[in-house]
């Protein structure tokens, strides 16, 4: 190794320009839609110059735009749910531990009791989470019946109306009332 030359700052920042403005340290991507990006990115350069005085470097304009399309997505993403009405229909109660097979034992066994109507809602619960374990809706705590139903309406639209019955049936026989 030879020891490094001494430069004055300026002699040092001339070799720097001139090595830096070698081919191999040039962008690779060239051509017209380069020169059009070039062309916007200097448009909106000169725009900010005229309009504040300031000179906007494009970083933190980039950061500006993207915290903004970050937001306008969040926004799109929970504004449906904020907007959901609240239903009047209370949520289905499923353990969170139970798999649909101990769903539909417990629902054979209030049925050997006669116990109908949980027989019933334990078999409905259990359609449900049958549904989330074989992925056909996705787990989702405090649905409805009916918001069951509707999501399963969406895969087997031909049971419709019996998904929306049982759904009913279910709020009828727990809560003592059509909902």
């Amino acid at each position: 190794m030879t020891p490094a030359a001494s430069y004055t700052p300026d002699e040092a920042r001339e070799l720097l320009r001139s090595e830096l403005s070698e081919a191999q340290y040039q962008r690779e991507l060239s051509g017209p839609l380069r020169e059009a990006f070039d062309d916007f990115l200097r448009w909106l350069d000169a725009r900010f110059a005229d309009a504040t005085g300031l000179d906007v470097p494009f970083g933190p304009l980039l950061l500006l735009v993207l915290a903004a399309a970050a937001v306008i997505t969040v926004v799109l993403l929970i504004r449906p749910r904020l907007e959901r009405a609240p239903s009047a229909e209370p949520q289905v109660d499923i353990d969170p531990t139970a798999s649909a097979a101990q769903l539909r034992s417990r629902a054979e066994e209030h049925a050997h009791r006669g116990e109908h109507a949980e027989a019933f809602r334990d078999t409905y619960r259990a359609m449900a989470r049958s549904a989330e374990e074989r992925a056909i809706v996705t787990a989702q705590a405090g649905r409805t019946a009916t918001e069951i139903a509707r999501a399963l309406d969406a895969r087997f639209g031909s049971r419709a109306g019996r998904l929306q019955q049982a759904a009913e049936d279910f709020s009828r026989s727990l809560y003592g009332a059509e909902r």
